[in-house]
């Protein structure tokens, strides 16, 4: 088991350094500058921050992660629902508009100015992960 591990760990290894050996030669060649490359190297960036955080806290602290990316989704559903206003001048907004709407559903109203917007960017996840935590812990989930 050792030998298979330490020839994964050497595998491994290798794979960096040969990627890390490219890349000049990627960024010379323009191949990795254009800018939806580096759009996609982010996401995958950002992909990588949030697979190591979650090895973190269960893997190494084996602390159950009740779903922590939904949180940081509802905030940051909460901020586009805030951008998608302002680019329309706060009226709204095109989806909305072949919806048959005429005007702006009640649920949308805080999401029309900054301060709005940033108070349920915060309350919003913090409202979903008490009532998500209150069913967790009162009924005693158990074997997770």
């Amino acid at each position: 088991m050792k030998l298979l591990k330490k020839q994964g760990m050497n595998l491994c290894l290798a794979v960096i350094v040969a990627v890390l050996a490219a890349m000049p030669l990627l960024l010379q060649s323009g191949v990795l500058t254009a800018s939806s490359t580096i759009l996609y190297l982010g996401k995958c960036i950002a992909f990588a921050i949030v697979a190591m955080g979650l090895d973190l806290i269960w893997g190494y602290t084996g602390i159950l992660s009740l779903g922590h990316g939904l949180y940081f989704a509802l905030g940051g559903y909460a901020m586009a629902m805030y951008l998608k206003l302002q680019a329309t001048g706060g009226s709204i907004t095109d989806f909305m508009h072949v919806g048959g709407l005429t005007e702006l559903p009640m649920i949308w109203k805080p999401f029309q100015n900054l301060p709005g917007a940033i108070v349920m960017l915060f309350i919003v996840p913090t409202v979903v992960s008490g009532l998500i935590g209150c069913f967790i812990f009162k009924n005693r989930v158990k074997g997770v």
